[in-house]
């Protein structure tokens, strides 16, 4: 459920909003900080609490939550270098050209907030369809809240692609609040000092892209110069059209579900309750 795309400056970023929603005024919180390993999640706690609690005016989104969204998080976010072949007679490695020239990145080397919790702890606005649910003939309000509800084990501030991957990876569909500061592009490694161009269609789909789960806030920090968080060559995914279960057809399932009077906002592998917010996104 995607709620609006606005587009500003750069300095403003692109700002994105996933889900259903519900109003809040931002608090202040001291987040968890991860510090700047190539790919583990490694956090030391500032803090003993997340954000402070919210009274809601509806259905918290979370509860809507389904059960299968984790199986979707190991398929993506590590690279696959090899060359190009034809995937399902698609993808021509005679069409392959040489990749231009990027420039260079300004990645962040520390957070200039100290971690503290502002905006991450806002819920999503309260405007539009998205903030309803059907309930049989009627609608019932929902309010988004990404992951606001997040332990403080499951806030990060994370300043690489695998930082990323690796805290999406630790928290699955617990909330979690992730903090992107200075710039994102999983062709970098080695905290990010090694640059590698995609090699192919699949290295690209599966190595560069980062499935968000749901229950999730990403958000971005501006750094020490005032600079937008940002990604770049890294593609989101938001959820996917799974099947109820492993082997069986998602059209199938749905359809099945909705014909034995269950509720299709309840249909276990859709994704759900994610904000994304303040991150210029730069396409692959």
């Amino acid at each position: 459920m995607i709620q609006s795309l606005q587009r500003t400056s750069l300095a403003a970023a692109i700002g994105v909003l996933f889900g259903a929603c519900g109003g809040g005024e931002p608090e202040t919180a001291t987040a968890m900080s991860m510090s700047r390993t190539s790919s583990l999640v490694v956090s030391s706690a500032t803090a003993t609490t997340g954000c402070p609690a919210l009274p809601l005016n509806g259905v918290d989104a979370q509860t809507l939550t389904g059960a299968s969204t984790p199986l979707q998080l190991g398929s993506y976010g590590t690279r696959r270098p090899g060359a190009p072949v034809l995937v399902g007679g698609k993808h021509s490695p005679a069409n392959y050209r040489a990749a231009p020239v990027l420039p260079n990145w300004q990645f962040a080397t520390s957070d200039p907030t100290g971690g503290v919790l502002t905006f991450e702890c806002e819920v999503a606005p309260d405007a539009g369809w998205h903030s309803y649910k059907r309930s049989g003939s009627a609608h019932e309000k929902v309010v988004v809240t990404g992951g606001r509800n997040a332990a403080p084990q499951h806030i990060y501030t994370v300043y690489n692609g695998q930082q990323l991957v690796a805290a999406l990876n630790e928290a699955g569909l617990a909330p979690k609040i992730v903090r992107i500061v200075g710039h994102i592009d999983l062709r970098m490694s080695a905290n990010n000092t090694v640059f590698k161009e995609y090699e192919s269609y699949t290295d690209q789909k599966f190595g560069g892209s980062v499935s968000i789960p749901s229950n999730t806030t990403l958000v971005g920090i501006n750094d020490a110069q005032g600079r937008a968080a940002r990604i770049t060559g890294t593609t989101l995914l938001i959820g996917g059209e799974l099947a109820a279960s492993q082997g069986g057809d998602a059209e199938a399932d749905f359809k099945a579900w909705i014909a034995a009077g269950k509720d299709g906002d309840l249909f276990p592998t859709w994704t759900r309750n994610i904000i994304i917010r303040n991150i210029a996104l730069d396409t692959p």
